[in-house]
């Protein structure tokens, strides 16, 4: 899975940027209620007990822990795709500044040069 992902997500820049978007949705989507109803299901199994579980209450815990991974899945990918985003902005200015100091001799190596002795 994780060489899948990188050769079909990782290695191209604008799907890397659209699934770190879709995935940032996921996370938000998935996370934006759910200590609330964590703590709301917690409640209403403390209060009712056994006919809380027998009317599903134990049913939606488990969803709501599924719902929980999928949401860390999701902020997994996000940072991934973000740090590809960000080594490939990072490495990107640095090798351009690489080029160009390549390109052009700097003062010293130029002082250098005209102190040799022929």
């Amino acid at each position: 899975m994780n060489t899948l992902f990188q050769r079909l997500v990782l290695s191209r820049l604008w799907l890397t940027f659209v699934v770190l978007g879709l995935s940032f949705f996921a996370f938000g989507a998935g996370t934006v209620n759910l200590g609330r109803l964590f703590m709301a299901n917690a409640q209403l199994l403390g209060e009712y007990g056994w006919q809380a579980v027998m009317d599903g209450a134990l049913r939606q815990l488990l969803e709501l822990v599924v719902t929980g991974y999928v949401s860390v899945a999701a902020y997994v990918v996000l940072k991934t795709c973000e740090h590809r985003l960000s080594d490939w902005l990072g490495h990107g200015a640095s090798a351009h500044t690489a080029a160009v100091s390549k390109s052009e001799p700097s003062p010293a190596s130029a002082d250098d040069r005209g102190a040799q002795p022929h």
